[in-house]
């Protein structure tokens, strides 16, 4: 809420000044033409209601050198979970939209999004439609999703039901963050101490051994022999590493910046062994789930697809379902066209066909959303369970590889040595 000062003639002649607390010019206005026969003039000023981090709405635009972002912001999922939970329930109590933005910005402790609450205030209280400000004010981070499931909640008249499903979309996707990260430590930990033990081997011990074996002048084992090679190789052309990461990594760029060439890459790593299930189950989870979402906001299925593909992360996926359109707007059903696109399982296409000829289409895909989403969660949490077993075969297997070719010198130079104290 902010603060207006006003000078105006009173109803009993007069002039007079004041300050009203409003949310919007028109609603100062008002409540001055209570005690004002006219309105000289209307001024906005700073206001702030006790230790409240809300500020005004002129101040949103002053930002210190602290609250600079590098970057820009960044979407929080499980902080966006909450605000959209947030919003939810208070405009389901009736609350007005900008005294709900307003509310919510003031409970939320993260700045960024009080810093972008505060610019869609003052677009809401100007007239600007919830969906647009948001999109304009929010365009570096906000998924297409959001946007489309507000601005259909606007629409259709169920704004808080389109808050409250993205509120449980975000913290769905949130804890599969959590869940990936929490896994995925342990193998990380694993790796990087046998990264750095190799290292160490490779760079202070084996140098150490093949002075020994010159000096000895015993024929090496072809084992010892590579282990020295690659020691040398790792003393002093060790640059040649980070060159080739970064290089392949450019190349990947480069060849994924055509769209013939994306298509194939995002075609090819759903072909890979269990990286390519989860990426399946991933493009499945989010059609299923988005399209629900969209779906109960009041979207119509071939608006609702089309924003979906949008959504959908892999490219080949979201092409496939991309192409679905012009079969519905030639009056072909969802299930139909999945059914010619054939990229998804066969159980998700005739459930899909029977949700659309039953007319539970939106309960058909909040259920499959879950479904899925439960087979993505039981997918990933097995490949990052194998995930550290093969690290720790593979390090124990290098290092296997150094160990034998040091003893095979070893047992090499101790043999030259008792045939030349023989000989």
């Amino acid at each position: 809420m902010a603060q207006y000062k006003y000078t105006g003639i009173a109803w009993q002649g007069g002039k007079v000044s004041g300050t009203v607390e409003a949310f919007s010019e028109n609603e100062a206005m008002l409540r001055i033409h209570d005690t004002c026969e006219v309105v000289l003039s209307l001024k906005r000023s700073l206001f702030k209601r006790g230790a409240s981090t809300w500020d005004s709405v002129e101040e949103a635009e002053k930002k210190s050198f602290l609250d600079i972002q590098i970057g820009g912001y960044h979407l929080d999922l499980k902080m966006f979970a909450v605000m959209c939970n947030q919003f939810a329930v208070i405009l389901r109590s009736g609350m007005p939209v900008a005294r709900t933005v307003q509310m919510v910005g003031e409970t939320l402790p993260d700045r960024g999004i009080q810093r972008w609450l505060k610019q869609v205030l003052r677009d809401v209280e100007s007239g600007m439609p919830l969906a647009d400000s948001m999109a304009n004010r929010g365009a570096s981070f906000l998924p297409t999703t959001f946007v489309e499931t507000i601005r259909a909640g606007e629409a259709s008249g169920n704004l808080d039901l389109s808050f409250e499903n993205l509120s449980k979309q975000f913290e769905k996707q949130y804890k599969m963050n959590a869940q990936i990260r929490s896994a995925l430590t342990y193998p990380a930990l694993l790796l990087f101490v046998g990264v750095a033990v190799m290292t160490v081997i490779m760079v202070y011990v084996v140098p150490m051994f093949t002075q020994i074996f010159e000096a000895a002048g015993a024929e090496m084992p072809f084992l010892t022999q590579v282990v020295i090679n690659i020691s040398t190789f790792f003393q002093h052309y060790w640059f040649m590493i980070p060159v080739a990461g970064i290089g392949g990594f450019l190349g990947y760029k480069f060849f994924d910046s055509f769209p013939h060439m994306h298509l194939l890459l995002e075609r090819l790593r759903l072909q890979i062994p269990v990286i390519g299930k989860i990426s399946l189950l991933g493009g499945v989870c989010q059609f299923a789930s988005t399209m629900a979402t969209l779906i109960a906001s009041g979207l119509t299925i071939v608006d609702a697809t089309e924003i979906t593909a949008n959504v959908i992360s892999n490219g080949y996926i979201s092409g496939k379902v991309a192409d679905i359109v012009p079969l519905l707007q030639r009056g072909s059903t969802l299930g139909d066209a999945l059914r010619q696109q054939n990229v998804f399982p066969m159980m998700l296409n005739e459930m899909v066909a029977m949700g659309e000829s039953s007319g539970e289409l939106e309960s058909t895909m909040s259920y499959l959303g879950t479904y899925y989403d439960a087979e993505l969660d039981i997918a990933t949490a097995a490949a990052v369970k194998k995930l550290g077993p093969a690290i720790l075969i593979t390090v124990g297997g290098l290092s296997m590889l150094m160990v034998g070719g040091v003893y095979l010198g070893m047992f090499g130079m101790y043999g030259a040595m008792g045939q030349a104290l023989t000989a």
